[in-house]
C-alpha cells in the first residue's frame, strides 16, 4: 500500500475512501468508507461505516496501514502510537464499540398505565360503588326510588372521589369543594324530601355534576376552571377519558407487580377481592337457601341488616355493576392521569374561533338596535298596565289569569334569545373592529332584558296572589332569578375582561337549584294555598286541586285536617288525601327506598284510616 504524508492530514488507500480536514485522523479498515470533521477521529471494523464527532476515541482493526502527521496517533496492528490531542487504537476481532452510546441506546416504551397502591385500593370502592348505583341509581331510577341508597351511594362516590384526590397528592380547588357540598346536599334531598315535581331535574343536575366531579378535582378542565368551554369539559369527562381508560380496571386488577413487601399485600388484596367478586352470587345462593331452611335466620338479615337476598335480582344487579365499575373506574383513574393539553389544543381552537368569525359588527349592532326599539315600546306599555293595576283596574276586556300567563313564558324565551344573541355577538363577530360599540351593544341589550324580567315577575306575582302557587310557577320564576344572575355577570364582564361569567353563572344555577330542592316547594305549595284559602285570600283557588299534589303535601293536609272544627272542610281533606295516596297504591306500606317525607306519609296514611 502506497503512503502519503502532509501537515495535519491523514490518508489512507488500499480499497479506502477517506475525508479528511484539518486536525482530524481517520482510520479504516480495508472495505470502509469514513467522514471525519475537525478535531475528530474516525474509526471502524471491517465491515462497517462510522461518522464521529469532535474529541472521539477511534478503533481500527488488524491489518491497516495508517498514516501520521502532527498532532495525529494511529495505530496499526497492534501497535499504538501517540501525540497530543488524539488517541486510537485497534480491535483485533474487527468490531468497534463506542464509549459513548447513549444516543443509540433504543429508549423503553413507557407502559399505558402505572398503578399505585391507592389505584388498587380503589379496585374494590369502585366495584361497590357500581353496585349502589345499578341497584339504586340506574337509568331506571324514578321518584319512587330515590331515596336513602341514592342518597348513600352519591355521599359515598363524592368522599372517594376526595380522598382518593388527596391521597394522589392533588391539592382541592375551591371549586371542587363548592361542587362537592352541592351534591352531598342534593343528594339529602333524595332522602328528606319527596321532591316528584323536580325529579327529572333533580336526576339530570346530579348526573351531570357526578360526570363533571372528577375531572374538577384533579384540576383536568380546559382553562383549569369552569369556562366557556364546559361543554367540552363535560363530553371530555362522559366520552372521552372512559374511553381512553377502558381496560384500567381489568389491568389493574390482573396486573403483574414485582416481589416487594408492599406488592405482595398488594397482591393478597387483589387476591381477596377478586374471590369476593366471583364468589358474591355464591354467597347470595348460599343464604337465600339458609334463610329458607330457617324463619330465625331469615329474619336476622330481614330485620337486622335489612338485606334484600332475592337471588335473581342480585346476581343480575352484580352483572350489571361489572360494567359500571369498568366505566366508574376509567373515569375517576383517568381523570387522575389525562392530560388535556395533548387531548385538546386552546391555541387551535382559538385561530379556528377566530377564522370563525365573520360576521360584521355593523350588522349586529343594526339587529341589535332594532329589537331594543322594540324592547323599549314593550316596557313602556307594561309601564301604563301597572299603573291601572295600582289603580285598582285593568285594562279593558283584560283578566289577571289572561295578563299574567300572556307574557311570562314569552318573556322567559326573550331572556334566553338575548343570552344567544350575546354569545353570537362575542364569538362570531369580526375581532379587529371597534371594541367600544359592542360593550355599548351588550350593556344595553343586558340591561333591557334585566327589565323584561322584572316585567315578568310583576305578572308572575299577580298570577299567584290571585290563583295561588304552583310548582310550575315556582320553577320558571327561580329561572328568571337564575337569568338575573346571568345577566348582572355579563354586565360585569363588560367592565371587566377577566371576569368568569360562564364559572359564577354555572354555580349561581346550582346553588340555586339545590335550595330550591331543600325547600320542599311541593309542600311550601300545598301549605301556600290551602293557609291563603283558609283564610279567605284565594278567592279563585279550588281546594280539590291538592289531589293533584304529592307526598309531600301529606303533613299540611294531616295538620289541617287534625286541627280543623269545620266538618266539611275535614271531609274535603280527606277526599284530597285519599286522592294523593291512592295515586302511590302501586306503592307498598313503604316506599321503595327510603324516604323521610314517603315514610312520614303512609303514617299519616294510617292515622287518617285513609283506603
Amino acid at each position: 500500500m502506497s503512503e502519503n504524508l502532509s501537515d495535519n492530514y491523514t490518508a489512507i488507500n488500499s480499497d479506502n475512501n477517506v475525508t479528511e480536514g484539518s486536525n482530524n485522523t481517520a482510520s479504516t479498515s480495508a472495505g470502509n468508507n469514513v467522514t471525519d470533521g475537525s478535531n475528530n477521529t474516525a474509526n471502524a471494523s471491517e465491515g462497517n461505516n462510522v461518522t464521529e464527532g469532535s474529541n472521539n476515541t477511534a478503533n481500527a482493526s488488524a491489518d491497516n496501514n495508517i498514516a501520521d502527521s502532527s498532532n495525529n496517533t494511529a495505530s496499526a496492528g497492534n501497535d499504538i502510537a501517540d501525540s497530543s490531542n488524539n488517541t486510537a487504537s485497534t480491535s483485533t476481532a474487527g468490531v468497534n464499540t463506542e464509549s459513548e452510546t447513549s444516543n443509540n441506546t433504543p429508549i423503553k416504551k413507557e407502559p399505558k398505565y402505572k398503578f399505585e397502591t391507592v389505584d388498587i385500593i380503589m379496585l374494590p370502592v369502585v366495584f361497590i360503588l357500581a353496585f349502589l348505583c345499578t341497584k339504586y341509581y340506574n337509568l331506571n331510577t324514578g321518584v319512587a326510588t330515590l331515596g336513602l341508597g341514592a342518597t348513600v351511594y352519591i355521599v359515598l362516590y363524592v368522599i372517594s372521589v376526595l380522598v382518593y384526590a388527596k391521597l394522589k397528592a392533588v391539592k382541592l380547588n375551591s371549586e371542587s369543594i363548592i361542587l362537592s357540598i352541592l351534591m352531598i346536599l342534593l343528594a339529602i334531598s333524595f332522602t328528606v324530601f319527596y321532591n316528584y315535581s323536580l325529579s327529572i331535574f333533580m336526576q339530570i343536575a346530579m348526573n351531570f355534576m357526578l360526570i363533571y366531579l372528577p375531572v374538577t378535582v384533579f384540576n383536568k378542565l380546559i382553562k383549569s376552571e369552569t369556562s366557556a368551554l364546559i361543554l367540552y369539559d363535560y363530553i371530555n369527562a362522559l366520552v372521552f377519558i372512559p374511553i381512553h381508560n377502558a381496560t384500567a380496571f381489568w389491568i389493574c386488577m390482573f396486573s403483574k407487580r414485582g416481589k416487594s413487601a408492599s406488592n405482595t399485600k398488594t397482591k393478597y388484596f387483589l387476591h381477596i377481592f377478586f374471590g369476593l367478586l366471583i364468589g358474591t352470587p355464591f354467597i347470595m345462593i348460599v343464604l337465600f337457601l339458609l334463610s329458607s331452611a330457617d324463619a330465625t335466620f331469615k329474619n336476622i338479615f330481614d330485620n337486622l341488616f335489612n338485606l334484600d337476598i332475592s337471588v335473581p335480582k342480585n346476581i343480575g344487579t352484580l352483572i350489571w355493576s361489572l360494567p359500571m365499575a369498568t366505566y366508574l373506574y376509567a373515569l375517576i383513574y383517568g381523570s387522575s392521569i389525562e392530560d388535556n393539553s395533548k387531548s385538546f389544543n386552546i391555541d387551535k381552537f382559538n385561530k379556528t374561533m377566530d377564522n370563525a368569525a365573520s360576521i360584521p359588527r355593523l350588522s349586529l349592532y343594526t339587529v341589535n338596535a332594532v329589537i331594543c326599539c322594540f324592547y323599549i315600546l314593550f316596557i313602556g306599555i307594561q309601564v301604563i298596565y301597572f299603573i291601572d293595576i295600582l289603580g285598582g283596574s285593568l285594562p279593558a276586556d283584560f283578566t289577571y289569569s289572561e295578563y299574567a300567563r300572556r307574557g311570562f313564558f314569552e318573556l322567559l324565551a326573550v331572556a334566553l334569545i338575548n343570552i344567544v344573541f350575546i354569545a353570537v355577538a362575542k364569538v362570531l363577530s369580526v375581532k379587529n373592529e371597534n371594541n367600544k360599540y359592542m360593550h355599548i351593544h351588550i350593556l344595553l341589550n343586558s340591561i333591557l332584558t334585566l327589565l323584561l324580567i322584572s316585567v315578568a315577575f310583576a305578572k308572575m306575582y299577580l298570577y299567584i296572589s290571585t290563583y295561588g302557587l304552583t310548582t310550575l310557577r315556582i320553577i320558571p320564576s327561580v329561572f328568571m332569578i337564575f337569568l338575573c344572575f346571568v345577566f348582572a355577570f355579563i354586565i360585569i364582564g363588560e367592565f371587566k375582561k377577566s371576569f368568569p361569567v360562564t364559572k359564577l353563572s354555572f354555580y349561581a344555577g346550582n346553588i340555586l337549584f339545590v335550595l330550591l330542592c331543600l325547600a320542599n316547594i311541593d309542600a311550601v305549595v300545598a301549605g301556600y294555598n290551602l293557609n291563603a284559602y283558609m283564610n279567605g285570600n284565594l278567592p279563585y283557588y279550588d281546594i280539590y286541586d291538592l289531589r293533584e299534589s304529592d307526598m309531600a303535601a301529606m303533613p299540611v293536609i294531616y295538620k289541617a285536617w287534625k286541627n280543623s272544627s269545620d266538618k266539611e272542610l275535614k271531609d274535603k281533606l280527606y277526599f284530597c288525601a285519599e286522592g294523593i295516596m291512592g295515586y302511590y297504591s302501586f306503592d307498598t306500606d313503604e316506599p321503595i327506598s327510603y324516604n323521610y317525607a314517603g315514610n312520614k306519609a303512609f303514617e299519616i296514611k294510617k292515622h287518617m284510616n285513609l283506603n
